[in-house]
């Protein structure tokens, strides 16, 4: 009777371990970007490992992910329940995807956004997001998230200064600025290229007179529309609009 019993825990154990770590991909590949959906029951929290150094975390209400190759190869794309540590709960799922270089010639950056430091201040007191136009009209904001760590694109010693807070000072704050926009749009899985100048489409300059940064942002899935802020308490909500001189 004891054997029976212990049998049965067993079983009802192994079966509610089964069913919480359910969990399935939806996948379209379009050239080097693949757009993915993960099935997964309410409550459960996943990682997506892209094979690249990307990963992507969800959960039922958030499992929607789009990422874009830079390289041709072939990636194992994996998905794994997670638990509150973040350790691996059962199999997992996941596919194979081939990314030719035919596929990243059609992923060739041809998109242009472009905002100069010197435009940028003055529309509020701390930045807080950016908005980007997909290639199907729909926008998309991404708020910059408090860092422990990331890219900085700055060279300058001391800068960006980490934790980067999810609200960034404007004066004097372009490199966290830039590094905020660079993070987003890693975090979102985006392909892109960022620059401080661009002098085949102008050259930002301060007053018409010194050379100034700017924020030239290269993608053929997107373009950038505008940097969101406020007076960094939330209040007076206002956008610094970009620029897209070419976009094919």
């Amino acid at each position: 009777m004891m054997k029976n019993l212990l049998l049965l825990f067993v079983l009802l154990c192994s079966f509610q371990v089964s069913s919480i770590a359910q969990i399935s991909i939806e996948f379209e590949k379009d050239n080097c970007c693949v757009s993915m959906k993960v099935n997964i029951p309410p409550g459960r929290d996943f990682r997506i490992e892209m094979a690249d150094g990307t990963f992507f975390y969800g959960d039922h209400d958030n499992n929607v992910f789009e990422h874009c190759y830079t390289e041709a190869g072939t990636y194992f794309v994996k998905a794994e329940v997670i638990d509150e540590n973040g350790n691996p709960i059962g199999n997992g799922a996941g596919f194979i995807i081939t990314i030719t270089e035919e596929d990243i010639e059609k992923c060739e950056f041809d998109c242009i956004s472009y905002l100069c430091w010197e435009d940028f201040i003055g529309y509020f007191k701390c930045a807080t997001s950016i908005t980007i136009e997909l290639s199907d009209g729909s926008l998309q904001t991404l708020p910059f998230q408090a860092a422990q760590s990331g890219d900085a694109f700055c060279d300058w010693d001391q800068f960006p200064v980490y934790p980067l807070p999810a609200s960034v000072p404007v004066p004097g704050g372009f490199c966290e600025i830039s590094t905020a926009i660079i993070n987003a749009l890693n975090n979102a899985g985006f392909a892109f290229e960022f620059a401080e100048s661009n002098t085949d489409i102008t050259t930002c300059q301060k007053a018409g007179l010194g050379e100034t940064p700017g924020f030239f942002i290269t993608s053929s899935q997107f373009t950038v529309v505008n940097i969101g802020g406020d007076d960094c308490n939330g209040g007076n909500p206002a956008v610094a609009e970009f620029e897209d001189p070419e976009c094919n």
